[in-house]
Order: structure tokens, then sequence, then C-alpha cells
């Protein structure tokens, strides 16, 4: 489905009422014609002075935070993390992002915080901590021994329990608070980074201006320098020698424990 937006261009409805989805790697990218590969973390990007997405300066920073599933886990909040680039925009593109922009209602953040797996323990540490808690104040003379006093400490500590589940509740599971993307930070569009310990991977950008794209790819040249550098090769060669004796040391414990 599209919707017109109020200068005439057709918006598809899916960029402001969808919910966020997860991707992986470089899956989903937008189709810009101008592609940029750079090696190294997003967060030691440098940024032009120019909005990505019509070409004209800029100086109003616009965060724009996807959330990328590991490829090597399912679905779950472990499995996720979430990537934050923070590259400039001109005011008319970011007055029209903050028009598209949806942000999460209420139902859904209480969703992100009460309905998941780290909840679960939570009602039941909450159930326990608030029957044991509530029966002693029911019976006050309980509360003069050293059991009673005991006890409730014990339910206290299931209510502390109750607490911390839910903190790491809302805290896990913060990607499924963010606003899906707009058209305007779509037109600058990343995707993951898979790289390890023993190499490095550059990163894809999916660029919408091609003054953009040649200005941000000069500006952050140095970075493949830094992080593919024959420096960078040997520490990594070096990770994955240590890790193929540790394995190969594993190995043979193994089949000498077995051997006896």
């Amino acid at each position: 489905m599209i919707c017109r937006h109020t200068s005439g261009e057709f918006i598809p409805l899916s960029l402001i009422m969808a919910i966020i989805e997860i991707q992986s790697g470089d899956e989903g990218l937008q189709s810009h014609a101008q592609r940029v590969a750079i090696a190294g973390p997003i967060d030691e990007l440098k940024y032009p002075a120019l909005c990505p997405h019509c070409g004209a300066a800029a100086a109003e920073q616009l965060p724009i935070e996807k959330v990328f599933r590991y490829t090597h886990t399912d679905d779950t909040p472990s499995g996720v993390r979430i990537t934050r680039a923070t590259p400039l925009f001109c005011g008319a593109c970011a007055l029209r992002h903050r028009a598209e922009q949806q942000p999460p209602t209420l139902g859904e953040q209480m969703k992100s915080l009460f309905v998941t797996e780290q909840a679960l323990a939570a009602y039941s540490m909450l159930a326990t901590g608030l029957l044991l808690g509530s029966q002693l104040l029911k019976h006050t003379q309980a509360l003069s021994t050293k059991v009673g006093v005991a006890l409730l400490g014990v339910s206290a500590l299931f209510l502390l329990g109750a607490y911390a589940c839910f903190r790491n509740s809302w805290s896990t599971n913060r990607y499924r608070r963010i606003p899906p993307q707009t058209s305007i930070t779509r037109s600058f569009d990343f995707g993951d980074d898979d790289s390890s310990p023993f190499a490095t991977v550059k990163r894809t950008y999916a660029l919408r201006s091609p003054t953009y794209a040649d200005a941000f790819a000069r500006m952050n040249a140095d970075l493949d320098a830094k992080w593919l550098g024959p420096e960078r090769q040997r520490r990594e060669a070096l990770h994955f020698w240590i890790a193929a004796v540790i394995c190969g040391l594993a190995v043979v414990i193994s089949w000498l424990l077995q051997a006896r």
C-alpha cells in the first residue's frame, strides 16, 4: 500500500506504519545505485556536512538505528544487535523525517517489557514474593519471631529478583522499541558488520545521493588502511593460530582421556 506525502510524492505505507524488521547481513538494503564498502566499526565513521537524501548542505544530526540478527542464532533477544549511525541532514529533510516518523506506542513499549521470555521469571518471583509477604503481614505476630523476619527477608528477595528480571527485560528488548525507518533515513542505509576476530569484513552502505556518496567515501578512506592493513592482518592471523592451537589441544586431551 502507498500513501501521498504533503509534497505530493508517494511513500510506501510500510515505511511509516510497519514494525521494525530484524535484518541479517546486507539483506533488505535499499536499492540505491551508490554503494560504498568501508571497513571498521561504524562509530569511527566521519560524516560530510551534506544531506544523504538531497545532497544539500546539512547540519542537523539524525541518529539512525537498525537491528541485525546474528547469523548463527535464531530470532531471540540474545541473537540481535543494534547498530547506530549519526549522519547529518538538511533542515527540510529533517523536518520531513519527523513528520513521517512513528515512534512505538505505549502498548508496544509495554509489550517489550511484559510480553517477553525474561518477564516469565519475573511473574513467578513477583507472585511468590507477594504471596509470602501478604501472608506474613496478615499474621503480624509471626514478625516478632526470627523465622518470621527471615521469611519476610526471603519475600523481599523474591520481589527484588522480580524487579531485576523486569529491568533486564526492558534493557534486552530495547530493539523492539526502535521505530521503523522513514523515507529520509533510508537514504543512508547500511548492512551489518560480519567481521570476526579472525577477519575484517567491509560494511556496505547504500546511499541515495551521488554527491554524498563520493564525499563519504573520501572522508573514510583511511579506515580501510587502518582495518585492512598489514598490522591488522597479522593480528587476525595470530588470533586464528591461537584458536587453532587451543582447539588442537582440546582434541588431544579428549583423545588421551578416552584412551585411558
